[in-house]
């Protein structure tokens, strides 16, 4: 719920508003599994989620790359 209320208000930063706007759609699929296993401090709970999550991060830059690529050409 934490994240829902943190995205709302970068939104409404963004907008310049200071009314409500439609709700912010959940965390993905991704962000969930990286918050499950990262402690309280920012550390991952294990070796292997840390790594996990690099990968994680590595393939979504990835992805965003080929996407602006097609898309801007």
């Amino acid at each position: 719920m934490r994240m829902m209320e943190e995205k709302l208000k970068k939104q409404m930063e963004i907008a310049g508003v200071e009314e409500v706007p439609s709700p912010p759609s959940p965390p993905s699929r991704h962000e969930k599994w990286k918050m499950a296993r990262t402690k309280a401090g920012g550390q991952m709970t294990s070796e292997k989620s840390m790594m996990i999550a690099k990968r994680i991060v590595s393939y979504n830059d990835d992805v965003a790359i080929i996407y602006c690529n097609l898309y801007y050409k």
